[in-house]
């Protein structure tokens, strides 16, 4: 365990924030100029994701260490509290911005006219995204929103994927979530939710090193795990934004190049492009309407693919596909009025409310504002919907894992590896998520 920075991710941090900022214009780059600033990122990816393994090992002792210590005194729940209000978490970070973009909306009546027109019919496609852009063009959200693209432009739903659309090749993605986040009112503030959860981490630290006090050894050890603990779980955080923003800039040059082949009419969607191998980039480059039955065909497999639940592997043999079950097609039995699922308690508090089972960050119309976000999984570019919850419940994740640490920043409650919690709860059911014990009690369905 460490409580000192981990250099290597800040000098990548740099490097990261050097390559966004100097971008050429793509749009004057030929074909293979694209393809050779992309490969220039190869490198850099590998000496990131190195740091990431690390970087992932460091965040695990710390919590691990406090949640140990606080157990055995019979206090798990001010454990999970210790762990959170670390500050400076990048992911969190991008919910916070966004917060406060959807403050000038709420302030602006002109702005506020815009977003009530432009989602009056529900949500928003890519083209009315493109009109609000151009509607709010020199006004100080626009600045706002051209920060946020800069600093989180390259977060995406399953951002490592360089096919995966991000706040900046889909603006649609930020203007959504401001939508969502603009009906809550400032006591969801994440500014003071942090002031608040920050005194209360350092509140029970202090309370816990008197309580220690008698034992130097177990002291020494929790005071250890409580430094590295904010210090790591940031760094993790960092690192992934690090390793994104680089698969990002291989996004952009190969979405540029996709769009020229749909122009050209050698491909039918931009997506098309993620489908080639790179040993065929050059040969297609070169002829690229020999290409184009073979890359639509590899786009229908790739979506079928998608559809299918790939099944555990490790120490097995790898079943057919014909084997694999469909997404649509797996069951789980419903719950009733009463019953309790268990998972990982992984941000304390307890919070009642109505739950909305949301698969797409593209599409949250369903989630109000207090509402509890029910889903698979998260990355970053979920983390704004945490605001408009009131608390949040995943099948899949660990006290590490992303849900888990941006719901601490936060102060909402989370509880994680909820097997099957997407499938379970009905969607508009009555519950209650106690972060602190792990549990989701059926009030109602």
């Amino acid at each position: 365990m460490s409580a000192v920075t981990h250099q290597p991710v800040e000098d990548q941090h740099a490097i990261a924030l050097e390559i966004r900022r100097n971008r050429p214009d793509l749009s004057k780059l030929s074909n293979e100029e694209l393809v050779a600033r992309a490969r220039t990122m190869q490198p850099h990816l590998v000496a990131m994701f190195e740091q990431h393994a690390w970087a992932s090992l460091g965040a695990s002792f710390g919590p691990g260490g406090i949640l140990a210590i606080a157990e055995e005194h019979g206090r798990a729940e001010d454990g999970v509290r210790m762990i959170g209000a670390v500050g400076n978490v990048d992911s969190a970070n991008i919910a916070t911005q966004l917060w406060d973009l959807s403050r000038i909306v709420r302030s602006d009546a002109s702005l506020t006219k815009l977003f009530d027109e432009s989602f009056g019919k529900g949500t928003i496609n890519s083209e009315t995204a493109q009109a609000m852009m151009s509607k709010i063009a020199g006004t100080k959200f626009a600045t706002a929103l051209q920060t946020f693209m800069i600093d989180h432009g390259s977060r995406a739903p399953n951002e490592w994927d360089p096919a995966a659309s991000s706040y900046e090749s889909k603006p649609v993605l930020a203007f959504i979530q401001i939508d969502r986040l603009r009906y809550q009112d400032d006591s969801a503030d994440p500014h003071k939710a942090h002031e608040r959860n920050a005194a209360e981490r350092e509140r029970l630290y202090n309370e816990f090193m008197e309580l220690l006090s008698g034992d130097p050894e177990t002291s020494g050890a929790f005071a250890a795990s409580y430094a590295s603990s904010g210090v790591w779980q940031a760094t993790r955080e960092r690192c992934k934004s690090n390793n994104i923003a680089a698969i990002h800039e291989v996004r952009v040059c190969f979405d540029e190049i996709g769009r020229r082949m749909v122009a050209a009419g050698y491909l039918a969607a931009t997506e098309q492009i993620y489908m080639l191998v790179e040993a065929e980039i050059e040969q297609y480059l070169s002829d690229p309407a020999s290409f184009k039955g073979v890359l639509a065909e590899r786009f229908v497999d790739h979506q079928a693919l998608a559809q299918l639940d790939p099944p555990y592997i490790i120490g097995m043999d790898v079943p057919p596909l014909s084997q694999w079950k469909r997404r649509d097609n797996s069951a789980a039995e419903m719950v009733k009025v009463g019953d309790v699922l268990k998972g990982v308690a992984c941000s304390a508090g307890e919070y009642t409310g109505t739950a909305r089972i949301i698969l797409d960050p593209f599409d949250p119309s369903g989630l109000e504002a207090g509402d509890i976000l029910v889903t698979l999984n998260t990355d970053p570019s979920w983390t704004p919907l945490f605001l408009a919850s009131g608390a949040v419940v995943v099948n899949l994740g660990a006290v590490g894992s992303h849900a888990s640490i941006v719901s601490r920043e936060l102060g909402i409650p989370c509880v994680a590896s909820v097997a099957d919690a997407t499938k379970k709860i009905p969607d508009g059911a009555n519950i209650t998520v106690n972060g602190s014990t792990g549990t989701i009690t059926i009030n109602s369905l």
